[in-house]
């Protein structure tokens, strides 16, 4: 499966969602309410965007808890970008059980990364 295919597969969509990412650098608070309507559409992208954007203090308050969340959202959407950011914010935190239980899910649906 291609790049493009995959993310059309995943993303309700995408034509919206890479309009997000294009402005995200320059109009971040747009962006981010326009990531906000498409996780509430089912984005697993925009759900891990969201929480990345919560864990750095992005337009919203840092807020891990509420990162946590979101990564929660995504993964149980199917998304193994979400595994892997929850994944990183155990190890992080050193509950390295928890990490690697994440981290191993995301190698067996062959996220590299993980």
């Amino acid at each position: 499966m291609t790049r493009d295919a995959w993310w059309a597969s995943h993303e309700p969509d995408i034509r919206s969602f890479r309009h997000a990412r294009r402005i995200l650098k320059r109009k971040p608070h747009v962006a981010l309410k326009e990531f906000e309507a498409l996780a509430a559409r089912g984005s697993q992208m925009s759900m891990v965007v969201i929480a990345e954007a919560l864990r750095r203090g992005l337009v919203y308050p840092r807020d891990i808890d509420k990162a946590k969340e979101w990564y929660g959202a995504a993964i149980h959407r199917g998304s193994v970008h979400g595994l892997h950011g929850l994944g990183m914010r155990y190890y992080q935190e050193k509950e390295y059980q928890r990490a690697r239980e994440l981290f191993d899910r995301g190698a067996k649906a062959g996220f590299s990364p993980s």
